[in-house]
């Protein structure tokens, strides 16, 4: 049987990312396709976009249909046979320093493949298209961390740790930039799953939320103490440009800042 290492898949591989927890790959097969026992070093989810196919494994046989993730465990040995048409596989893989502060990934506690339909949860498709079109990296994988902190099986407990005080001293001392979940657990030496996880337990927000809380807090700050503009603001506080600051202002107040100003100064 055939083992195949981190990132190694059959069939052609048109897109991939991966940094030091995780591997993403879309693959895509030909109809017919006949792929020969296998199995693979790490544990992954595997989606199937479009196709069907026959999976033959140690533990089960069964058809796998399009919008089914099936979750796969370290070593398990299986063989897979493609239908009449093109199929496309979405693949999330575990690699070993994934599971620093977790006990083990949400499974069924046997060593088991898993099925279950992709439509419970729209992370699936989300984060194909976010792969498929090219989207941040950092995006990308910390729409990964925020989706696995609410099964993280290690939970942090509801106080203010050390690194946590880190955290927020980070958001507000660097409060130009957007810090993402694997940049942050890199600085405080925390996995980003425990860290999403443990940090909206004690704050009552996600990383991203709280983020974007500081800033808007911030941009209320200068626009009533300072004669700085709509665009001097938003440089200030980091944002992409002009109408992504206007436009998560208005998500919390209804209106835009310029207006907002206006208003509370008249």
């Amino acid at each position: 049987m055939l083992n195949l290492a981190t990132g190694e898949y059959f069939g052609n591989s048109t897109k991939t990312l991966e940094n030091e927890y995780l591997k993403l790959c879309i693959t895509n097969y030909v109809p017919e396709t006949v792929i020969a026992p296998h199995n693979h070093e790490n544990p992954y989810l595997s989606l199937l976009v479009n196709g069907s196919y026959l999976e033959e494994g140690e533990v089960i046989t069964q058809t796998i249909a399009p919008g089914e993730v099936l979750y796969r465990p370290k070593g398990y040995g299986h063989r897979n046979c493609f239908e009449q048409n093109d199929g496309t596989c979405f693949n999330i893989e575990f690699k070993p320093d994934w599971f620093n502060h977790l006990a083990k990934l949400p499974t069924n506690g046997k060593d088991r493949p898993i099925k279950f339909n992709a439509a419970r949860y729209p992370f699936f498709y989300k984060l194909f298209l976010q792969l498929k079109h090219n989207t941040s990296h950092e995006v990308i994988f910390d729409e990964v961390y925020d989706f696995y902190a609410a099964f993280a099986v290690s939970a942090p407990q509801k106080t203010m740790q050390a690194w946590m005080k880190d955290v927020y001293a980070i958001i507000q001392d660097e409060i130009d930039r957007f810090h993402s979940l694997n940049e942050l657990s890199n600085r405080v030496y925390v996995h980003p799953v425990y860290l999403s996880r443990a940090f909206k337990m004690y704050s009552g927000h996600t990383l991203k939320e709280f983020q974007m809380k500081t800033k808007i807090e911030r941009a209320i700050h200068l626009l009533l103490n300072t004669s700085k503009n709509v665009s001097s603001i938003s440089f200030e506080l980091g944002f992409y440009d002009d109408s992504h600051f206007i436009r998560s202002f208005k998500s919390i107040y209804g209106i835009p800042p310029a207006k907002f100003k206006r208003d509370i100064n008249s």
